[in-house]
């Protein structure tokens, strides 16, 4: 019974995902978000709880990438694709655009089933979850506030800007992982340096009552960290 625990987590991944595009075709946009969120922690848990509970196995792995694709990939692109016609009706081109998402996704979920980290244990790609967060961060701001913007092509500016950030995860820049060998300072310098710097953001905006933006500035964070890491990585 407890090597079926880690695979409930994951079908619960996939469920939000299913949700998600639900709400999403239904334009009920921020319950499609919720459900992304929500997600997002349960695929944490299946991989954490496999490990805690030593119950790995090969179907666990393979159920946990196809929860990704629908959950990470096909879902954060529905919302996108409902969002953006919800202000223009220019179907074909903003769908043929989006399509980078999933197709990117793909690539990049079947890409860490055969290579799953660089040598300094750091993920080869933007993660696909990391990839969904974005879009999720950045719909909320666009629905919340694009009555207050008077940018021109502002729809098209939010969809051509989520297809291209999608190619961050066929990219080969690494980005940190949160799997630490050990607490030492000097070895994950950089992500002690991303937790700092996240805790303040969110004590401020907190404070500042601007909930929207804690998501796209922390993944902002999580970006450029990754970025100088990598760099200094291959000086």
């Amino acid at each position: 019974m407890k090597k079926h625990i880690p695979n409930l987590f994951t079908l619960l991944n996939t469920s939000g995902g299913w949700l998600a595009i639900y709400f999403s075709f239904n334009e009920e946009f921020v319950f499609a978000c919720y459900c992304i969120l929500f997600s997002a922690v349960f695929d944490f848990l299946d991989g954490f709880l496999a490990k805690t509970l030593k119950v790995q196995s090969e179907i666990g792995a393979q159920l946990d990438s196809l929860a990704d694709m629908v959950t990470f990939g096909l879902a954060p692109s529905f919302l996108a694709l409902n969002i953006a016609l919800d202000h223009q009706s220019r179907f074909e081109f903003y769908m043929l655009l989006l399509l980078l998402i999933p197709l990117n996704s793909s690539i990049r979920l079947a890409r860490f089933n055969i290579q799953e980290t660089s040598l300094n244990n750091d993920f080869i790609g933007l993660p696909t979850p990391a990839n969904a967060l974005f879009i999720v961060s950045i719909s909320f701001l666009f629905r919340y506030y694009l009555t207050y913007l008077s940018i021109p092509n502002i729809t098209l500016l939010y969809v051509l800007g989520l297809s291209l950030i999608s190619f961050l995860m066929v990219s080969r820049i690494c980005f940190m992982s949160f799997k630490l060998k050990n607490m030492t300072i000097s070895e994950n310098k950089h992500l002690y340096v991303f937790l700092f710097f996240s805790l303040i953001t969110i004590i401020i905006l907190l404070l500042m009552l601007k909930y929207y933006f804690i998501l796209p500035i922390i993944l902002l964070l999580y970006f450029v960290i990754s970025i100088i890491k990598n760099s200094k990585n291959e000086v």
